[in-house]
């Protein structure tokens, strides 16, 4: 079942979103807990028996790491709780890699030319620079919501704002150090949405929009020169 399949948009999500807004209308947490529980394990089962046991087997494992750090915590064992959260992430992040990026990295070995994706690509950033100068106008009067689009983008981001931009330092160490964040982070974002170089593309140009985006924010407007006062300063 893929996210963009009828089975799961006329069927799967309705079916999820009553069953969840019926144990919500019934103020029962237990089953409205147990209704996001399930759901996952029918949407991977519905491609095979395989993805229910690796995501069961995830799902142990993330929990047995949540139960050695809280007791890691309750004892205030601070090296081993963080020794154990990163395990707990590189961990599903092995999962990740493989499962989604081996297959992506094993092409480009193979081949290291990509004229299809950029084509695509170019679409997408075709339309985003039409989007950046469409809005320049209103954006030069209101700078403070010249980068609403993204900064909406990356708030429903979380895990790329929380885990990257910010742990990156964000804006903190100085402007230069911030745009290089900033584009790490849109690379990213891109590459977390798909195996593709489309995705990662896509990313950059929305890095490099973002940062001229920044750029045009800073820039002081060049100022007139002398000569042009002289008629006001002789009347």
């Amino acid at each position: 079942m893929l996210f963009n399949s009828l089975d799961l948009i006329f069927l799967f999500m309705p079916a999820t979103l009553a069953a969840f807004a019926a144990a919500v209308r019934l103020r029962s947490p237990t089953v409205a807990v147990l209704v996001l529980l399930v759901t996952p394990y029918v949407f991977y089962g519905y491609g095979g028996h395989f993805a229910v046991l690796l995501l069961a087997g995830s799902a142990a494992f993330n929990y047995v790491i949540g139960w050695a750090i809280a007791g890691a915590i309750r004892r205030e064992e601070r090296t081993p709780g963080s020794l154990l959260l990163g395990i707990g992430v590189c961990g599903d992040l092995a999962l990740l890699a493989h499962f989604k990026y081996a297959g992506f990295l094993m092409t480009n070995l193979d081949q290291l030319t990509f004229p299809r994706q950029v084509e695509h690509a170019a679409v997408d950033g075709v339309f985003s620079v039409r989007i950046l100068f469409s809005s320049r106008s209103s954006t030069m009067r209101k700078p403070s919501r010249n980068s609403c689009a993204w900064a909406r983008c990356l708030g429903r981001e979380r895990c790329c704002r929380d885990y990257f931009y910010i742990a990156l330092g964000g804006n903190r160490k100085g402007q230069a150090r911030r745009y290089v964040n900033l584009m790490t982070t849109l690379l990213v974002g891109g590459l977390w949405h798909g195996a593709g170089w489309t995705f990662v593309i896509w990313g950059g140009l929305h890095g490099l929009y973002l940062v001229a985006n920044h750029l045009l924010r800073t820039a002081r407007p060049p100022r007139a020169p002398a000569w042009l006062s002289w008629p006001t300063a002789v009347q």
